[in-house]
């Protein structure tokens, strides 16, 4: 996994899968969202099409789902992933907007499950870290 000097992330890029142990990670961009519905038969999220979107017309719950890129110690780069739970947190970062950039977070599931509860808390600003772009890059997720 790399990114380049210019803030453009290189794929591949991970998701974040967090542990009953917390980790420690710096966000390196601000916090982005899109809508989707899971789709049962592909084991996935469906990006929301809209006005003419099949899940609408079947009555299936939109979620929304945030997005943000961290960095581990170390430099290693990964999405992540926070969903109603977590709407402290996002509140906050979505809040600070560009500002969010060098927040310190500690995220920690709550149980051994991959089902089990998430917790992010957002800790303190830390030093500058250097500020990657993944808007291009949510706005194909969860496209068919």
């Amino acid at each position: 996994m790399s990114g380049s000097t210019s803030g453009q992330v290189e794929l591949p890029l991970r998701w974040l899968k967090p542990s009953a142990e917390p980790v420690s990670v710096v966000c390196a961009t601000r916090v982005y969202y899109w809508d989707g519905h899971w789709d049962t038969v592909l084991g996935r999220a469906i990006r929301c099409s809209g006005s003419d979107c099949a899940y609408c017309d079947r009555a299936q719950a939109v979620e929304r789902r945030w997005v943000i890129g961290v960095k581990r110690p170390g430099g290693e780069r990964f999405l992540f992933e926070m969903r109603k739970r977590q709407r402290a947190a996002i509140d906050l970062l979505t809040e600070l907007g560009e500002a969010s950039v060098g927040q310190r977070l500690s995220i920690r599931r709550e149980g051994d499950s991959p089902t089990s509860p998430v917790t992010v808390s957002v800790l303190s600003m830390t030093a500058t870290v250097e500020r990657w772009e993944i808007e291009k890059l949510v706005s194909v997720l969860g496209r068919a």
